[in-house]
């Protein structure tokens, strides 16, 4: 599947960006962000947005219902998870 057949289908598609690209993590952002998040949690294509953020290093806005915050966190264990298991070899 291409990344316009995805893009097209997801639930924020007809939002306005400004929602998924909160300016900071308290206060309004805050409140950008929680928004964005119910959007994402009832889109089909949420696996495949989260595929692709984490894939392509985005390190900006709300993939996947992730702000780039909660993505990081997520690389981070992923990558200390693969040392662990490198090192069990």
């Amino acid at each position: 599947m291409s990344v316009s057949d995805w893009r097209a289908r997801a639930a924020c598609a007809t939002r306005e960006p400004e929602l998924f690209f909160p300016l900071g993590a308290t206060g309004p952002a805050r409140v950008h962000l929680e928004d964005a998040q119910r959007v994402c949690q009832a889109c089909g294509v949420r696996a495949e947005c989260l595929d692709w953020a984490i894939s392509n290093g985005v390190d900006d806005g709300v993939w996947g219902g992730l702000s780039a915050a909660q993505r990081r966190s997520m690389k981070r264990r992923a990558d200390r998870n693969r040392e662990a298991a490198a090192e069990r070899r």
